[in-house]
């Protein structure tokens, strides 16, 4: 089949400039073709040419030249294979002996791969990066290089998940030093061990947690570093909302808060340690019904005391309260009879002082 050919030339000549010749040419298709052009004034000159080809492969390559540049410009590329799968790419500018060449491998298969690299004459060095994907997103191992002569910039993360879940990501470069991060979870939700590491050099970062809830749950996190004292948190709880005992501490250091509560049948305690302030206790406890109970509180601030009383047997009661910033209060009332005929008596004392109020309603029955 013959090829598509194209010319084009143009002449202009005048008394008043130097002659100006032009001249284009094409031959060949869209899958396979050469163009070139020159263009001349006087006795300064330019011609390109591009050729251009697509099968079996990509690739293409222009040229320009002329008395105008010191040295010919060549720019080319070529580039083989499938984006989605594996392919080849080149390209290279030069001008003159001076050039700047890039290609670009990729490949998947049973592993993802690559690699690029650069070099210039304004780079001392050759630049180039590679990496490596081996496995599924549940198992896999990955690495990445990036050079620059003979330094490397090296990267690495390890990754599975199975009977437990594993990290590991490691970074070396010629500037710092080493850089490691790794993690270890193994468990379910309801029992588990979880451990994390970061090393930079010789100083590490570590964490733990352990949590279990079986009989009772019980859970500890530690982180240990080289820049602050070491920091430990635990919790421990048995039993059920009706009836429990549940306790957790603090540490950094050698400095702890602890904390622990209490309950059952309406008793309780609350008690706060910490190396800030005093200790901190709450308790309360109840005993009986609406009908007939007994009830008291108490909340203790080191040495300081604030506590409240309340009893009520069905027709007398008494409720008295005591802090350290007042004197002691009470309020008691008893109360004997029904509707028609009844006795009610409401003392109310603050310290000393004390107020009584009665009321008593008779009532008489004539034959």
């Amino acid at each position: 089949m013959p090829q598509e050919q194209s010319l084009v030339k143009v002449t202009l000549k005048t008394p008043v400039s130097e002659d100006l010749f032009v001249s284009i040419s094409h031959q060949g298709d869209y899958r396979r073709f050469q163009s070139t052009a020159s263009a001349s004034y006087g006795s300064q000159n330019i011609n390109g040419q591009f050729d251009f080809h697509s099968v079996p492969k990509i690739a293409g390559k222009a040229t320009l030249s002329g008395s105008i540049f010191s040295e010919e410009i060549v720019l080319s590329f070529n580039h083989d294979g499938v984006l989605s799968h594996a392919f080849e790419s080149h390209a290279r500018a030069a001008y003159g002996r001076q050039a700047i060449v890039a290609s670009v491998e990729f490949s998947t298969g049973r592993q993802i791969s690559g690699k690029a690299t650069l070099s210039a004459p304004f780079f001392s060095e050759e630049i180039a990066m590679s990496f490596n994907h081996n496995g599924a997103l549940s198992n896999f191992q990955s690495t990445a290089t990036v050079t620059y002569g003979r330094q490397n910039i090296n990267g690495n993360v390890e990754f599975a998940a199975g009977d437990q879940i594993t990290l590991k990501a490691t970074l070396a470069t010629p500037f710092t030093d080493e850089v490691i991060l790794s993690f270890n979870h193994n468990g379910a939700l309801s029992n588990f061990q979880t451990f994390a590491t970061a090393t930079y050099g010789h100083q590490v970062i570590n964490t733990h947690v352990e949590f279990s809830a079986g009989h009772q749950i019980t859970g500890k996190a530690t982180l240990t570093t080289p820049f602050t004292n070491d920091i430990e948190v635990t919790i421990n709880h048995q039993g059920r909302l009706s009836a429990f005992r549940s306790s957790a501490s603090a540490a950094y250091g050698r400095q702890t808060i602890n904390g622990n509560v209490e309950f059952s049948q309406m008793n309780g305690k609350v008690i706060l340690t910490t190396p800030f302030t005093e200790d901190i206790s709450l308790s309360f406890n109840h005993d009986g019904d609406l009908t007939t109970f007994q009830s008291s509180a108490l909340a203790v601030y080191g040495s300081q005391q604030v506590q409240v009383t309340a009893q009520f047997d069905g027709v007398s009661g008494t409720v008295s309260l005591r802090t350290p910033m007042t004197q002691s209060m009470s309020l008691n009332f008893k109360h004997s009879g029904n509707s028609e005929s009844f006795d009610t008596t409401v003392t109310g004392q603050y310290g000393r002082d004390q107020v009584c109020c009665f009321i008593l309603l008779a009532s008489s029955i004539e034959d």
